[in-house]
């Protein structure tokens, strides 16, 4: 048995796409600026 870990991939910053759409349901719980957080997490995380 073997695992590849790849690690070249980018990691999505999920708060970006998801704020918007908790926003909608949740109103008053979700008032950040989402358009201001990076949609890719850096590398140097």
């Amino acid at each position: 048995m073997s695992l590849i870990i790849d690690d070249s991939t980018c990691l999505v910053n999920m708060a970006h796409f998801d704020i918007p759409q908790f926003a909608e349901v949740f109103p008053d719980n979700y008032r950040q600026n989402w358009r201001s957080l990076p949609r890719e997490i850096p590398d140097s995380f």
